[in-house]
Parts: C-alpha cells; structure tokens; sequence
C-alpha cells in the first residue's frame, strides 16, 4: 500500500515546510502482506522504481508530487533524492503484532493468488477483503462460511 505512505508524507510536507536536508529519517511501517511488492530498496531503472517505497517517499518529499514522470531515470539519479533515499527506513510488520491479536477491518490486496491466504489472516472477524489485482494470479474460489466458522 504505497498509496498511504505517499498520501500522508505529501500531507506532511504540504502543512508543514519540509527541508529534506533536515530530515534525518522517516520510518514507513507496513503490513508484510502489503509490502510483497515493494522488492527494490535501491532501483535501477523506472520500472524498479514502481516498486520501491524508498524511491517514492523521497521522490515525493523532494518533489512535493507523486506522479508517473517522478519515476523516471532522471529522478532515479537525483542526488537528492537519492540522499533522501538512505534515510527512508522500511518496517515490514505482522498485522496481528501491530493490532494485539484483533486484526484489520479491511485488507485491500492487489496481489492475488500469492497473498491472499496472508490477506485473509490479517482479518478482524467480519472484516472485508478487497482483492483488485492479479498480478500473482486469479485467487481460487474459497467457502467464506467455512472460513468464518474457522475464526471463530
């Protein structure tokens, strides 16, 4: 979930004036589940940079804007940025630790097949699942009755 992190550091610089010089580090805590497709702390070319939460938040600190032409190669090799990029630490954390057991009311995954298993976990009794993706492939079809009586 990208999306968040980047909604509330765009946030934070737009209430607040920012210098990234005087930045000495930001902490980003997402659930492991929602990290999965954020493998690049360090990407090489646009596409790397997609998937790289460390390129986006400083991209977006450093640009005030986080749009398609923040990911291409020329902001990839933005010093500033790249400075930026070394303070940008990345928690990838268990939904049930950071919840003391409860779970989340809802899990919105753009995976599919690879997570949704993790995603279904992460629940809160009735919680909601929101699968808008495949990138990992079709989710197979699954009993919610049964999966309900499980938690319970």
């Amino acid at each position: 979930m990208i999306h968040t992190a980047l909604d509330v550091v765009l946030d934070l610089r737009h209430r607040f004036t920012i210098a990234t010089e005087r930045i000495d580090r930001i902490t980003v805590t997402l659930d492991a589940n929602s990290a999965l497709p954020l493998v690049y702390d360090w990407p090489k070319d646009e596409l790397q940079a997609k998937f790289s939460l460390h390129f986006a938040v400083a991209a977006a600190l450093v640009d005030g804007a986080a749009r398609l032409k923040q990911f291409s190669a020329e902001r990839i090799r933005n010093p500033k940025i790249r400075n930026l990029m070394k303070r940008v630490e990345f928690i990838r954390a268990e939904v049930r630790k950071l919840t003391v057991g409860k779970g989340v009311n809802v899990v919105y995954d753009s995976v599919g097949k690879d997570t949704y298993e993790k995603s279904l976990e992460s629940l809160a009794p009735l919680g909601a699942l929101v699968i808008f993706g495949q990138a990992s492939g079709p989710v197979p079809p699954f009993d919610t009755a049964v999966r309900a009586l499980a938690r319970w």
